[in-house]
């Protein structure tokens, strides 16, 4: 083993032992929180920690990237949500502003369109169920389609290399076209920025790092889902390890051409019961619109 890999090496085993850690934390240590503290704990807790990974992880310094500019470094490590240290390369993209204006504006219409949708549901006040799937809606709108849009128009202003986190999702041709270049796209940085490199050090078969991938998704959601409500656990992975076996079946073709788009969403969306499962909707979804309903 070379002195490079050895640091790799040593890099990996710390990084593992953190998450390992924090791991533990929250299966021991939160059992008296709310189902909203237990989330906000997961997916924030998660998110900084593992962004704190990646950039332990990546080959530049951490005080050059710093030193180049720290406004674009604060704005990376606490606002946006891609995990790619490439992003604050010194090799700034150059993009005109008309082409840029479109992302300022469509984040502020689904910003507008999430709140007007929250609004609605407050006059139509649907059933339980009901409510339990269409609260989802204004989420979607506010977060993936606008803020996450406002987030990307910054990130363009201050000349990072940036992607668009949820480019034409409607527009997958494949289940794999789906997760790794439509959908959530700071969720693929981080596969590729973390967890393939780890796997890469204890595992050779490309395959099986496929899978363990969605695997891993899987285990994330369940702490985002599942750990949340103290229910449910096991189906946000088999939803993932599904979608694993889809995207293994659909990779490099298509099962039918023109319809892919379509076959695509369907296979993504048809599973939904089980990432979003009743426990989570009805404690979580459900009471949180319940909360801001009687305010």
């Amino acid at each position: 083993m070379t002195r490079t890999e050895q640091i790799e090496y040593n890099k990996a085993r710390r990084v593992i032992g953190v998450i390992l850690l924090y791991v533990g934390f929250l299966v021991l240590g939160t059992s008296w929180l709310t189902a909203i503290e237990k989330f906000l704990l997961t997916t924030f807790g998660f998110y900084y920690l593992l962004k704190t990974c990646a950039v332990y992880l990546d080959t530049e310094p951490l005080t050059r990237q710093f030193r180049r500019s720290p406004t674009t470094f604060l704005f990376f490590f606490f606002l946006w949500p891609g995990m790619n240290c490439k992003a604050l390369s010194t090799n700034r993209q150059q993009v005109s502003y008309e082409k840029n204006k479109g992302n300022l504006y469509s984040g502020i219409l689904g910003i507008i369109a999430g709140l007007i949708f929250t609004f609605l549901l407050s006059v139509a006040q649907p059933g339980v169920y009901l409510l339990s799937w269409l609260g989802f809606i204004p989420f979607i709108l506010i977060f993936h389609f606008g803020l996450s849009k406002l987030l990307f128009y910054f990130s363009q202003v201050l000349g990072m290399r940036t992607k668009n986190p949820f480019p034409n999702p409607f527009s997958a041709s494949s289940v794999a076209d789906f997760w790794s270049r439509r959908w959530n796209l700071p969720f693929v940085e981080m596969n590729r920025c973390i967890f393939i490199p780890l796997c890469k050090i204890y595992i050779s078969s490309s395959t099986l790092i496929f899978f363990v991938i969605f695997i891993v998704s899987g285990v994330l959601h369940e702490f985002a889902i599942s750990y949340p409500v103290s229910a449910g656990y096991g189906k946000p992975l088999l939803y993932f390890v599904l979608q694993a076996i889809f995207a293994f079946m659909n990779k490099g073709k298509a099962f039918a051409p023109k319809l892919e788009p379509f076959l695509s969403i369907l296979i993504v969306v048809m599973p939904l019961p089980l990432l979003f499962h009743d426990q989570f909707r009805m404690k979580f979804i459900v009471g949180f619109y319940e909360l801001l309903f009687s305010i």
